[in-house]
């Protein structure tokens, strides 16, 4: 009886082990933390998991009509996808100057890009929308995402918008290890000045916020009623007052129409 009990048990200690495995195999993918190595031809020969080492994402921004800068943000730090956004939406802001406080343009898509970068800031894009480092390419020149392969693309674009809208409440990291990481080292930190240097990041593309374009197109024609009413009113004089609101609502037009032209230019 005590052998039958015996062998009775053996397996359902095994499966129960099994189980507690999963379960802590689940919840370490879901910490807060970026996953361990994936590009094992450029992990540390003294065995650190990858997590350890310092994480750089590459961002490129728009600028001016022919510009685009580049915005490198330490990640090493990074516990959620919530922070790591938040810091691109900072840095992206940052970069922007006063253009990102206006609200005629919007982040509208994002590009996986390879790209070339001179003078620590110009950027020239290589290669789009969906460039993603290989084996090679991340042993050659230090980059790092997970899983890997990977299958495209990283992370929806409409995902990457709303984490970039609203980073604060999103608190795994899921979407963040997705993304090719420079490792190590800063992508400026190179021996050579007159170097071009290559790497891989994303390309955040803008857009025309057309509902906050509308709004100020209204706000401009409910202003132009009221001064043609104050005419009217005023001076008695119906006709010339909504001939000085028509003539007002057609320059507001005009002029709203060459800011969002000269803003999608530059």
């Amino acid at each position: 009886m005590s052998i039958a009990s015996a062998s009775l048990q053996l397996p359902i200690n095994q499966q129960s082990n099994a189980s507690q495995a999963s379960v802590q195999t689940l919840n370490s993918n879901s910490s807060g933390h970026w996953p361990g190595g994936t590009n094992r031809a450029t992990s540390s020969t003294r065995g650190d998991p990858d997590r350890t080492r310092k994480r750089f994402v590459e961002v490129c921004v728009n600028t001016g009509e022919f510009q685009r800068q580049l915005a490198e943000i330490d990640v090493s730090n990074v516990t959620s996808d919530g922070h790591l956004f938040g810091l691109i939406q900072e840095r992206y802001q940052a970069v922007r100057s006063f253009r990102a406080g206006y609200f005629f343009l919007k982040p509208a898509d994002v590009h996986f890009v390879r790209f070339s970068v001179e003078d620590r800031h110009r950027v020239g894009i290589l290669d789009k929308p969906m460039a993603i480092p290989g084996h090679a390419d991340m042993a050659a020149e230090g980059y790092d995402y997970h899983p890997c392969p990977l299958r495209p693309p990283p992370i929806p674009a409409n995902i990457f918008l709303h984490h970039l809208a609203n980073p604060g409440p999103h608190r795994r990291l899921r979407w963040g290890g997705r993304i090719p990481q420079k490792l190590d080292s800063s992508i400026h930190q190179t021996p050579d000045p007159d170097t071009l240097v290559m790497g891989w990041g994303v390309h955040i593309i803008e857009g025309l916020n057309r509902f906050n374009i509308l709004l100020c197109a209204l706000v401009g024609l409910l202003v132009s009623g009221v001064v043609s009413v104050a005419w009217a009113v005023a001076r008695d004089d119906v006709q010339g007052g909504f001939g000085i609101g028509a003539w007002m609502a057609s320059v507001q037009s005009i002029v709203v129409m060459l800011v969002v032209t000269r803003w999608t230019e530059s």
